[in-house]
């Protein structure tokens, strides 16, 4: 049993994951297993099937939904932390969740053609929704930062519910009505429940995803510049320079969740390398896991109030 494998211009017979189930006289049945990693999803060009990567993949996913699910719990229990923020953070949560999860079992239910489509179709709004909240969530800590200069920068300058969730999930769906209206086959190809590469199809993934980094990028640029600005302003008041610390390691970590672990991806589109695609995947499977640490562990906001509770 073997089947045509594609590495870069090379093309061969590989048998690599691939078993005879069955064999009689007349017909031999076969079964090859190829497990996709997390870099599929930004790859414009057939990668190389890699046991590190799939292995990397479903034991980063698998405790980054523990994580997510965790931080979920904290954020819909304990009312006394509800803000926009913490909205922001809740609903990003639940979306990568879902987006996730549904990478861990359907990315490689090839098998039935209309169900990878739909698979695919929930992968794209799924991942497009995690990017959105993303966006809405650093828009938000950069009105956080100008409004330093307020003592309850919380209940000023803050991003309204009724503005979120048409941004958060509606904008999304529209993205994935129109691809799916000017080609419904790009979605689902005989190797994953994902995006086609063919006729440019990923890239009405790929092109949100590169614009949102690039806000995204801006508004980082644009915060650690004013405060810069506004430590350097401060006087000796202890309080005060704590508080602008605090916010400074938050933007610092918002940053490393909401940006820098897919700028890598970006790096992996263009050279398609296989680091790249190694680094990418690490960083990536894990991020339930660095939500859950800055958004939780290190959250004073949500520590006090669990502590508090025992």
């Amino acid at each position: 049993c073997a089947y045509w494998k594609t590495v870069a211009s090379d093309s061969f017979w590989s048998s690599e994951g691939c078993t005879v189930q069955d064999v009689n006289a007349t017909y031999v049945v076969c079964g090859c297993n190829h497990l996709s990693s997390f870099a599929v999803l930004m790859a414009t060009q057939d990668i190389e099937k890699d046991l590190g990567l799939t292995v990397i993949t479903y034991i980063g996913i698998i405790i980054s939904l523990i994580c997510l699910f965790f931080t979920i719990f904290t954020h819909c229990c304990f009312h006394s932390i509800r803000n926009p923020s913490t909205t922001l953070q809740l609903n990003l949560c639940i979306s990568l969740f879902v987006a996730e999860l549904i990478f861990l079992v359907g990315i490689d239910y090839t098998n039935n053609k209309i169900a990878c489509a739909i698979i695919a179709g929930i992968l794209h709004y799924s991942f497009l929704a995690c990017f959105a909240w993303m966006c809405l969530a650093a828009v938000q800590l950069c009105l956080m930062v100008i409004n330093l200069k307020a003592v309850k920068f919380f209940r000023s300058h803050v991003i309204r519910r009724r503005y979120m969730y048409p941004v958060g999930y509606g904008a999304p769906a529209v993205i994935v009505a129109i691809s799916a209206g000017v080609d419904h086959q790009g979605y689902g190809t005989a190797k994953h429940c994902w995006l086609s590469m063919e006729r440019y199809f990923l890239w009405s993934f790929l092109g949100p995803v590169c614009l949102i980094i690039l806000v995204n990028l801006t508004l980082f640029i644009v915060i650690i510049w004013i405060l810069k600005e506004k430590l350097a302003s401060l006087d000796k008041d202890v309080s005060t320079v704590k508080e602008s610390r605090s916010l400074t390691f938050k933007v610092m970590a918002q940053f490393l969740i909401l940006g820098c672990t897919w700028m890598f991806g970006l790096f992996h589109v263009g050279q398609g390398t296989l680091i790249m695609a190694y680094v990418f995947t690490i960083l990536n499977s894990f991020q339930g896991l660095f939500i859950f640490l800055v958004y939780c562990v290190l959250n004073r906001q949500v520590r006090q109030p669990f502590w508090s509770s025992k």
